[in-house]
């Protein structure tokens, strides 16, 4: 197995080691807070960036800045010669040069075989209570549940719901989620409103995509027009949009022309009974539509 340091032991740099660990040998963190050398985290020691060449000249290994600000890092490890250096960007790794996205082995296409159920992929960077809570609705209505996530495993929050996941998926990189989605035989695709372009990606994929809006994000905020396009594709292309409130789907479809009926609020507490099958039914008519063409 191929050898890694991480620069950055902040929650950045854990979210990282929890993505990389299954492909990489992690010898050392390194960061430049002096106050962390010499202490280890998960058992692994943190170095000083000085130390760093020791490492690389006994071993072939990458370096992974897990930082948000990764330039000066970045700047600071060529200074030392290093030339092996990858950054993290929204829970995906590039290459310090050009932001190439550092390929790791494809996930294996999910398949049903004679599996009559529904089989209903949770997509998120973080899933939170209300993916869970959602899924949990699905799960009890005896379909089943899967989750692909791209920055935090459920196993290191909301651990008491992971347990409900056929399977969960870890995704390395965006073209690898739309790889996965495209090919599997999943029935519906849930995903996150964090972050928006991953709805506007997979929309492409052939599947039903359902988009559970937290946020119009344009309304509170002055988004660059790539971010606005990133929002409206992701509700103008979704079979169906979950609002949280009424006023969020009001303003969505004034603001995007959407048609109501695509739409449906469900509150983030309670889930009660009748939002369950509200939901259910929401999600059995995107299908339908989407298999029509509609």
């Amino acid at each position: 197995m191929r050898k890694c340091i991480i620069f950055g032991c902040g929650n950045i740099g854990q979210a990282a080691y929890g993505k990389l660990k299954d492909y990489y040998e992690m010898i050392a963190w390194s960061d430049n807070d002096q106050e962390l050398h010499g202490r280890k985290i998960y058992g692994i020691p943190v170095i000083n960036p000085s130390a760093i060449p020791v490492f690389s000249q006994e071993y072939e290994l990458d370096i992974f800045v897990s930082i948000v600000q990764t330039s000066e890092v970045v700047n600071q490890l060529r200074r030392l010669g290093e030339s092996n250096i990858y950054v993290w960007k929204g829970g995906f790794f590039f290459s310090a040069v050009g932001l190439y996205p550092l390929e790791f082995p494809a996930l294996k296409y999910h398949r049903k075989g004679d599996d009559k159920s529904q089989h209903m992929l949770f997509v998120s960077d973080c899933a939170g209570i209300r993916d869970h809570k959602m899924a949990s609705i699905v799960k009890k209505a005896g379909e089943k549940v899967f989750l692909a996530y791209i920055i935090q495993s459920p196993y290191d929050k909301w651990s008491e719901y992971a347990d409900m996941y056929e399977e969960i998926y870890s995704v390395m990189s965006i073209q690898a989620l739309f790889d996965f989605a495209k090919n599997s035989e999943f029935d519906i695709i849930h995903c996150s409103s964090a972050p928006d372009y991953v709805t506007s990606v997979l929309i492409h994929s052939g599947k039903t995509v359902i988009y559970d809006c937290c946020d119009l994000r344009s309304c509170n905020a002055s988004l660059s027009p790539d971010g606005l396009t990133l929002e409206y594709l992701a509700h103008t292309g979704a079979a169906g949009v979950i609002y949280p409130t009424i006023e969020l789907r009001d303003q969505a479809v004034r603001k995007y022309s959407l048609h109501e009926e695509r739409t449906i609020v469900i509150g983030n507490e309670p889930f009660i009974q009748r939002a369950e099958a509200e939901l259910l039914k929401f999600y059995e008519i995107a299908e339908s539509n989407t298999k029509k063409g509609v």
